[in-house]
């Protein structure tokens, strides 16, 4: 009721009535009158019983009546009654004064009594009265369309037929429902039990709202989300349902696979991702583990079947190939977050802030560790980031820096420590090689050239850096009022000369704000004096351009002797025209204008004739400068790549880092300034040359340890600076170079290694060597592509000549990826479980360069219970042969990826190439090779036995030397025709399909005529491997190691170890050979002068220095420390004998062990004075 003490209406009964679902009966006047929730819903569920009121008009106060007899109930009164004051009832729930409601109640109240009071005189009276006497138009239709089924029914078809074909009836209709839904929360409860009590009774309905439900749930991501966490707080606080979520998910997991699957990897993910979640299942596992007896029992019977699973799949090649191809798909892409390097995957981890919160540990890594290269998608990213899904969405450390940390020392590596690198400004970074050049305190003179098929470049001669004179640059080029001036300009070493350094197009706008801009941040540059007003038209003839400087007397140039470098400057020589040429007849790579000179001589004339070019010599006259002592020699040499001038190579440092570990860190940075420029990886190289020569300096002694007037010699005695002198100018002892890694001195030590093995573990049982495949390997272009972020290209996408400059702009990749390719193809593919060519026990491998500048490795292999040969029998030899070497050509349906390897990069060219038709012959690689039935080893005369080289079936790579044949004879001759009349055979039916067979009976020999004609016009012992017509092009191979390789390889078993060891250590380049002739011819020349030892190491030091050539990946190798050699035995030789050699430390350990027991000799000496002090 709305106020106490007043009548309650009939339509806030009848709302009482539907809220307790139970029927109110009021006693008046003799009568009851029935009120029920009914009225309202037909369908409405009523309980049976009811609750009977009596009226008490005296106190306006109903009391509950305990007994009712039945005959006394008048629904219809009640119904008519409560219907007529439904209508009357509707203005009070709209008004908005209060007083007015009260009126209306009281007039409500008082008709409610009358027309009790006259339904009360009608029953009484027995009179029959109907509805229609007291209902308007409106309840009449409507108690029509509750009493008339038939009425009802049409009235519903027809609502239905036109919520069907009106839309706008539909639309309208959804929306009042939806309305009333939000608004009447009676209604909202009413419709959500119809809805469920459909549910549950119509499943055809269930079955259709459940497939609603989870389209919805897949397209809707608000109702997803909504869902979700309706789900997550219904499964938080009502534990029935977290119960049956539960067993329905454990039933669930165990008879569904998929969801299985799905339920596991979510879990791995969230392992790995959430630190919490994984500290959670970590602790828990190790409480289950030691207390209870069956889980620990199960962890170990599935970790030892895990050992087992995984060492069987260890032997299946299959899978040894997939999971090597699966690890070596990805470059260096993860970068270290304290030294800003690029790894690969296994030599980071994740950084994790938790690893590091000791006191000591905490203020390191939060000085080291810097988030800078981390992505973090914002606005501006698009709505597919280019790092999604990358590694720079997640911070890194590699192992290095990860380990000093742990001990609570900063990583030398670390940019904290004088390491950072400051952002090149556009002024630099738009400026072409030459103009770069121009603006360098110090030019860097190095002979460049392009390699062979692809362009790589390779380096000759040394690297001399020379000072230039800026006031020549910025008086001799043009400057002109339009800024688009661009002028044609050749930097020359000498006005004189006619060769030139480089020649490109300048723009002197670009050099002047670069030198600006150099001026004001650069403090090497403070004290340089701009010409402020460079303006001065372009002349109209050549000679013209710098008057002064055509006129200057050149006769002065510059030195390019080493000599600064290994010892005391001498005095500068004057150098010759023709040692200053570019061009050498000794180059092997094409004729390339060195720092990028271009090679049209066509277009070279007519520029001579026609066009404006101005010579420009900024350096002549001045002499080189010592790259090993000269302080910021890097930001002088490369300003752009230092344009501050800071954190060089000289830099004061807190933690010292030695030369070639900065150089690692600088070639291996993110900021790939220093990986993609050639002239500064070959700079690096030739400076950690030099380091290693001074580092590894020796001392010698002729006789002995006895000095000459009877003193031993120690130690101190050669950290002494006069006492050295002694000794060097009586020839008592010499300086001794080590080898430095990769020149011929080094591989001829390596050489007497390998002979050292070979008398301690026997013959070898395999040679194989493995080529680069730098475009068909497409992970190297497709990272060096993702570096730079430039070209959104796939590699297929790619020309030829694309790809050539993909590779040649960033040698320090494909480097560092063939490294690491072949040392895991080494340990996971031949050295695993699956033994593709029988069990290794020893190896060894050496990385060499190819003319076109990318490595490949020659290995030696010794193999578990291999036969011997000259020891074991023929057939057994050809039996291993055959099991693990083939020349087989795969059919098509028995392994296409495979047929494609071999077709691709395995067949030799029928039409031979120029390096094919060396000394002579056809092919010097011996292809075509002759068909045979069966694999044999033939032997040669036995006479001539004495002169066999080397094994097997010659492969491509292997120089066949010319030696002296074996005495003519019948045999000899008559063996040729037959060959010859076999070969023409070949040739007759080479469109036939022939076997191996019928081409020996059209040619009328046998297996056996064969052997013996090839036996006769051989000269070493060979193996003729099984080859059929159609595979006489194909050279040998493992089809297991080329298939995980997919690239060229040659595999043989070895007949003659010593010859073949010689052919692996002088098989080097056409360079190296002439370098280590040159080097020996040298030695003689100082010999033959009666030179001492200091002087003949000097000479033969500056001619190596003179004449080297190498590769950029070469010098990428030799510069950051990548293995050019490798073996699984350490050889030591002791030198033995009455007299021998003592061979001293290198003289630098020597001075700093002596500088540090000094400096410890002093601490102990001030303690001491300490303790007599407190004395």
């Amino acid at each position: 009721m709305r106020e106490n003490n007043s009548w309650g209406t009939a339509l806030e009964i009848i709302a009482a009535a539907d809220l307790l679902k139970t029927d109110i009966y009021t006693f008046y006047n003799g009568v009851w009158i029935k009120y029920s929730s009914s009225q309202i819903f037909t369908n409405s569920e009523i309980n049976e019983r009811a609750i009977y009121l009596q009226h008490n008009g005296d106190l306006q106060h109903y009391e509950v009546v305990l007994s009712v007899l039945p005959e006394m109930h008048i629904p219809l009164e009640s119904n008519r009654v409560a219907m007529k004051r439904k209508c009357e009832q509707n203005d009070l729930f709209v008004s908005k004064k209060h007083k007015k409601q009260d009126q209306r109640a009281s007039s409500l109240n008082d008709e409610n009594n009358s027309s009790v009071k006259s339904s009360q005189k009608e029953i009484h009276s027995g009179k029959d009265v109907t509805e229609q006497q007291y209902l308007s138009k409106c309840e009449k239709e409507k108690l029509k369309y509750h009493t008339d089924s038939q009425l009802r029914y049409r009235k519903l078809s027809a609502l239905k037929k036109k919520y069907s074909n009106d839309k706008s009836y539909k639309a309208q209709k959804i929306r009042k429902g939806k309305e009333k839904y939000q608004n009447d929360y009676t209604y909202k409860l009413d419709i959500k039990k119809a809805s469920k009590d459909k549910y549950i009774a119509d499943e055809k309905h269930r079955e259709g709202k459940k497939n609603e439900s989870i389209e919805k749930y897949k397209n809707n991501d608000e109702f997803k989300n909504k869902l979700k966490h309706a789900s997550i707080h219904k499964y938080a606080t009502d534990n029935e349902h977290q119960n049956r979520i539960k067993q329905a998910s454990i039933h669930k997991y165990a008879t569904d696979d998929e969801y299985q699957n799905k339920v596991k990897q979510a879990s791995i993910h969230k392992y790995a991702t959430d630190d919490e979640y994984q500290n959670k299942v970590k602790q828990a596992s190790i409480h289950k583990y030691a207390t209870d007896d069956e889980h620990r029992k199960n962890v170990k019977c599935q970790t030892l079947s895990k050992r087992i699973l995984s060492k069987e799949e260890g032997k299946d090649m299959t899978k040894v190939i997939e999971k090597f191809k699966k690890d070596v798909c990805e470059g260096p892409e993860y970068i270290c977050a304290c030294c800003f390097r690029l790894c690969f995957q296994n030599q980071v981890m994740e950084y994790k802030k938790d690893l590091y919160q000791k006191d000591s540990v905490k203020d390191v890594a939060d000085t080291c560790i810097s988030d800078k290269y981390l992505h973090k998608c914002l606005d501006e990213c698009e709505d597919e980031c280019k790092y999604q899904g990358t590694s720079r969405q997640s911070l890194w450390i590699c192992y290095t820096c990860h380990r000093k940390i742990q001990r609570g020392k900063v990583p030398a590596e670390s940019f904290f420590n004088n390491l950072s690198l400051d952002d090149v400004p556009n002024e630099l970074s738009r400026l072409n090689q030459l103009e770069q050049h121009l603006i360098s305190l110090n030019i860097p003179f190095m002979k460049i050239i392009a390699l062979p098929k692809g362009g790589q470049k390779a380096v000759h001669g040394p690297c001399v850096c020379v000072p230039s004179d800026m006031f020549k640059v910025t008086t001799t080029l043009p400057r002109s009022e339009d800024d688009n001036c661009l002028v044609k300009v050749k930097l020359k070493r000498k006005l004189q000369y006619k060769g030139y350094e480089e020649y490109q197009f300048v723009d002197t706008k670009h050099l002047e704000e670069a030198l600006l801009f150099l001026k004001g941040k650069n403090e090497w540059y403070s004290n340089i004096v701009i010409n402020e007003k460079w303006l001065n038209p372009i002349p109209l003839q050549n000679n013209e351009c710098c008057p002064e400087i055509e006129s200057m007397d050149t006769s002065t140039t510059t030195n390019e002797t080493l000599n600064d470098n290994l010892q005391d400057r001498s005095n500068a020589e004057e150098q010759t025209n023709e040692a200053d040429t570019y061009l050498d007849d000794t180059l092997q790579g094409v004729q390339l204008d060195t720092c990028l000179q271009p090679a049209d001589i066509a277009q070279e004339a007519l520029d001579t004739l026609f066009d404006k070019e101005f010579n420009l010599s900024p350096a002549e006259e001045n002499n080189p400068v010592s790259l090993l002592r000269t302080k910021g020699i890097e930001a002088q040499t490369f300003p752009v790549h230092y344009p501050t001038g800071k954190n060089t190579l000289n830099e004061e440092r807190e933690e010292k880092l030695s030369l070639l570990r900065y150089f690692n860190l600088r070639l291996m940075s993110v900021e790939n300034r220093f990986a993609r420029d050639t002239s500064y990886i070959f700079f690096c190289q030739y400076m950690s040359e030099l380091d290693r020569v001074m580092s590894n300096v020796q001392i010698s002694l002729r006789k002995g340890s006895v000095f000459s007037n009877g003193k031993k010699v120690t130690s101190k005695m050669l950290c002494d600076k006069d006492t050295l002198h002694g000794l060097f100018r009586k020839d008592e002892a010499i300086k001794f170079m080590k080898p430095v890694r990769g020149t011929p001195p080094y591989w001829q030590a390596e050489q007497k290694n390998i002979f050292a093995m070979i008398r301690q573990l026997g013959i070898p049982t395999f040679f194989a060597s493995f080529s680069s495949a730098d475009f068909r390997w497409k992970e190297i272009i497709e990272t060096i592509i993702e570096a730079t972020r430039r070209d959104i290209r796939n590699f297929d996408e790619l020309t030829w000549d694309e790809k050539c400059k993909v590779l040649c702009s960033n040698p320090v990749t494909p480097a560092r990826m063939f490294d690491r390719r072949f040392k895991r193809f080494l340990k996971d593919v031949i050295m695993s479980d699956a033994q593709p060519i029988g069990h290794v026990i020893d190896y060894f491998y050496r990385v060499e360069f190819q003319q076109r500048g990318s490595p490949h490795t020659h290995c030696l292999f010794w193999i578990e219970d291999a036969p011997k040969f000259n020891e074991d029998e023929d057939d057994t030899v050809t039996e291993f042969v055959d099991k693990y070497i083939t020349c087989k050509l795969p059919l098509e349906t028995e392994d296409s990826e495979l047929k494609d390897i071999v077709t691709t990069v395995q067949q030799h060219s029928k039409t031979h190439s120029k390096s094919c038709r060396k000394k002579g012959t056809v092919c010097r690689f011996n292809f075509p090779r002759p068909p045979s039935e069966k694999t044999f080893i033939s032997r040669p005369p036995k006479d001539d036995e004495e002169e066999c080289s080397v094994a097997d079936d010659t492969d491509e790579d292997v120089d066949d030397d010319v030696v002296e044949k074996p005495k003519s004879g019948i045999s000899s001759l008559r063996a040729k025709k037959i060959l010859e009349s076999l070969w023409a055979v070949i040739k007759d039916c080479e469109k036939e399909n022939l076997t191996t067979t019928e081409i020996f009976i059209r040619a009328g020999v046998s297996q056996e005529d064969f052997q013996e004609c090839f036996r006769s016009v051989t000269y070493r012992n060979t193996v003729v491997l099984k080859r059929n017509k159609d595979e006489m092009f194909i050279n040998q191979y493992n089809p297991h190691l080329l298939k995980a390789w997919d690239a060229n390889m040659d595999i043989q078993y070895i007949l003659d170890a010593y010859s073949c060891v010689v052919y692996i250590i002088s098989y080097i380049s056409k360079s190296e050979r002439e370098l280590g002739l040159l080097l020996q011819q040298t030695k003689n020349e100082a010999a033959d002068g009666n030179l001492d030892a200091q002087h003949t190491m000097k000479q033969v030091g500056t001619a190596y220095f003179h004449f080297r050539e190498l590769s950029a990946q070469e010098a990428v190798f030799r510069v950051i420390g990548l293995s050019l050699k490798e073996c699984s035995r350490k050889v030591e030789f002791i030198p033995v004998g009455e007299n021998p050699c003592k061979m001293s430390i290198p003289l630098k350990e020597l001075l700093t062990k002596s500088k540090s027991a000094k400096t410890k000799k002093t601490s102990k000496e001030i303690d001491d004075d300490d303790d007599t002090d407190d004395g």
